[in-house]
């Protein structure tokens, strides 16, 4: 959840200012001319560049703006290196505690897939690479929990694990250099909102709130 709510957390602590959107038409001129437009000699058209005039308008001081740009950067970066920590303990300790039960595995899985997915969302490099990367190692330091804890057969852990490094380092290498067609994007939205979806009921399914409102 705060992967997801990191931005406006972040946007809100920064305090960055959003533009503001007018909402209603303006008045119509009551002069008789039609080549005049009311605040255009505010912008000063003949003395500056026309489109960084109406950019100070719009936004204001460019430079505070790019200063509280990099503060909300900072806290967004801040954010999501806590939650991917915390979402990496409790992932390794709900794989420890499984002892092979598939909803438990298949709620790490859909973790591990959210937080790669998460990743392709965010402009910044740092950002972006923190998500796939602690996605990789939660992935591989799930699987080793659960061998620890009297899981599914260690070579299958073994298999798993190989096959989702070599995903990721064809996904890292091959696949981010092309272009794809919009019904592929869309499938990959598709699947990770799929991802999204699964993983608050197999969370109550892990937690045993299923069966307990069952023996209400």
């Amino acid at each position: 959840g705060l992967v997801l709510c990191a931005p406006r957390i972040a946007i809100a602590a920064g305090r960055l200012p959003l533009p503001s959107v007018p909402n209603t038409a303006p008045a119509a001129p009551d002069g008789t001319d039609p080549a005049v437009v009311d605040g255009v000699d505010a912008v000063r058209l003949s003395t500056r560049d026309p489109l960084g005039a109406i950019a100070d308008l719009a936004l204001g001081d460019l430079d505070a703006l790019a200063r509280r740009a990099a503060v909300t950067a900072s806290i967004l970066t801040g954010a999501l290196a806590g939650a991917v920590l915390v979402t990496g303990v409790a992932t390794a300790a709900v794989a420890a505690a499984a002892g092979g039960s598939p909803v438990a595995l298949g709620y790490c899985a859909c973790i591990v897939v959210a937080l790669a997915a998460r990743g392709r969302t965010h402009a910044d490099r740092l950002q972006s690479a923190l998500l796939v990367g602690a996605a990789g190692i939660i992935g591989v330091v799930a699987a080793l929990a659960a061998v620890a804890g009297s899981g599914p057969e260690p070579v299958w852990v073994f298999a798993g694990t190989i096959g989702w490094a070599v995903g990721a380092l064809l996904l890292g290498t091959v696949a981010s250099g092309r272009d794809y067609s919009p019904p592929a994007v869309r499938a990959v939205e598709i699947a990770e909102y799929a991802a999204l979806t699964a993983v608050i009921p197999l969370l109550l399914w892990v937690l045993d709130v299923y069966q307990a409102v069952r023996t209400l």
